[in-house]
């Protein structure tokens, strides 16, 4: 049993709901979306050229064992897609990390199209589902895993916009008022721009406030750190 991963690394958490919490990120390689519509920001993670020279394969107890000598509690799980990778894998990893210290919380950042079975949603604590818009050229529908993931998320779990142009930010404001306001468990909403497209942040912020939305801005604070391109930060 092995677990593809790119990089493993201890830095400070940029977005989402843990932003500016030290965190240990565990990056794995390969995605179902490559996002034709605007750059990906993880190249290195999306790219067969660029993650197969980079991935090493894990086995899961020994992963966690790497993991934990970082002595952070906060773990986050992102990619690529953290789904393509063996679920039974992904379980054992994260028991390996529970049962040795009870104050370890794991993230998980996806983009929800692929099934995340039915151990998993209870075995993560924050799940950061970032719902693609047209402007990716990524937009699915109803017929993928993504409505029964989308049925596991609670009030401590997040939605993430990631928006390019005005029809995006239209067809997220449309999903929150039809779909996500007023669930019984409703999902923070986080919204931000595409890095390095046209749209600014500024104008994102006008909008969301103009209509009164309760969003959250999501400004992907390590790129203003560090350079936007530079990896394992």
């Amino acid at each position: 049993m092995t677990l593809r991963v790119v990089e493993a690394y201890a830095s400070y958490q940029g977005e989402g709901p843990n932003t500016t919490r030290p965190t240990v990120f565990v990056r794995f390689a390969g995605c179902n979306f490559k996002c034709p519509g605007w750059p990906c920001d993880t190249q290195h993670a999306i790219d067969p050229k660029k993650y197969i020279p980079l991935q090493s394969y894990w086995d899961p107890t020994r992963l966690a064992d790497h993991v934990l000598t970082f002595d952070t509690d906060n773990i986050c799980l992102t990619g690529g897609e953290v789904f393509l990778q063996n679920k039974k894998d992904l379980a054992q990893f994260i028991n390996g990390l529970k049962s040795s210290r009870e104050t370890i919380e794991v993230e998980c950042f996806t983009n929800g199209a692929l099934d995340w079975g039915e151990d998993l949603p209870y075995m993560i604590d924050t799940f950061i589902l970032d719902w693609k818009l047209p402007g990716s050229g990524e937009e699915y529908g109803p017929s993928s895993s993504f409505r029964s993931n989308f049925d596991y998320l609670e009030s401590h779990d997040a939605v993430k916009f990631t928006i390019k142009d005005r029809a995006d930010y239209d067809v997220a404001k449309s999903r929150y008022l039809n779909e996500i306001k007023d669930r019984t468990e409703e999902p923070m909403v986080y919204a931000g721009v595409v890095w390095g497209q046209e749209l600014t942040t500024e104008k994102l912020c006008q909008w969301m406030s103009n209509d009164n939305l309760p969003w959250r801005l999501n400004v992907q604070t390590h790129k203003f750190i560090w350079h936007p391109d530079k990896i394992g930060v």
